[in-house]
Formats: structure tokens, C-alpha cells, sequence
């Protein structure tokens, strides 16, 4: 696993931790907000890594995740005719492990204490077979959210 240095223009008020999200997060203490982007699908355990983050989060706290959306129409022509979610194929494995969608998403939430999470998409998906044109600039930005997007935000507040 690649470990990333603190760098040296972080302001010092920052905390800086660096782990591996598969084993138990040495962090004593809890946090406002907690981020997890693009990493929950390169995870083992997304159950135990919830359970994790749930850990981190203060009560009433925000959690953000993003990752690899699985219900665009790229993802599910790559099901169809591939047999797989397209971000899960090729060059993306075994990088990409573990394929979630929305409401994968809203179970563990419920399950570690989160509330009902909102969703939220780039609005930048690549087409089938031709990723680097994308809906939004063969439509004039017309299509856009779930089905056109090649990724996702998920956004959570921690029961109090």
C-alpha cells in the first residue's frame, strides 16, 4: 500500500493520518467531518470499514464519501455485454475490489448509525466504448446525474 507524507504547506492545525483502511484505524479521537473519496471500492470489508468511519465521525457529524458510480448507463452496459460494472474491469483490477451501489450505500449507513444519505453525481461520464467523449459534451450538457455520471458523493450526518 502507498503511504502519502504530510506535506509541508498543510497548515499545522491540520492533523495528518496515514493508514491502511483494511485494518483497524489507530485514531483516538472524533471528527466533524470525515472524508472517504475514491477509496471505499479498493476495500476488502466495506462493512468494516463503515463501522470504522462510524467510529471517527462525532455525533451529529458529517460523513462524505465518493466513488465509481455502478448505475450509470456506462456501468451497466459494461454488466451486460462484459459481465461486470465497467470501473471493475481491465486495468481497474485488482485496484477496484469492490463494486457498491445506492442502496449498498443506505444499508450501511443504517446499520453503523448513520442517517438516510443523500446522493450527488459529477455530471461527467464517459460513453460506452468511447469514455473519453462524454454525455455532456455530445448532449450540450443536457445529460447529466445518475445515468451520466461516472462517479458519485455520497453525504451522511451521524445520529445524535
Amino acid at each position: 500500500m502507498e503511504r502519502f507524507e504530510r506535506t509541508g504547506s498543510l497548515p499545522c492545525e491540520i492533523n495528518w493520518y496515514s493508514g491502511d483502511l483494511n485494518e483497524d484505524i489507530p485514531i483516538n479521537g472524533q471528527f466533524d467531518t470525515v472524508t472517504c473519496s475514491e477509496v471505499i471500492e479498493h476495500l476488502e470489508n466495506p462493512r468494516r470499514t463503515f463501522r470504522c468511519l462510524s467510529g471517527l465521525t462525532k455525533p451529529g457529524g458529517l460523513l462524505v464519501l465518493t466513488m465509481p458510480n455502478q448505475e450509470s448507463i456506462r456501468s451497466y452496459v459494461g454488466l451486460v455485454l462484459g459481465g461486470h460494472f465497467t470501473q471493475f474491469l481491465g486495468s481497474s483490477y485488482p485496484a477496484h475490489i469492490t463494486a457498491l451501489v445506492r442502496l449498498d450505500l443506505v444499508r450501511l449507513c443504517a446499520e453503523v448509525g448513520f442517517g438516510q444519505p443523500t446522493f450527488q453525481y459529477t455530471n461527467i461520464g464517459g460513453i460506452p466504448k468511447a469514455p473519453w467523449l462524454t454525455w455532456q459534451s455530445m448532449s450540450f450538457g443536457l445529460l447529466r446525474g445518475r445515468l451520466f455520471s461516472d462517479n458519485i458523493a455520497m453525504i451522511t450526518r451521524k445520529h445524535a
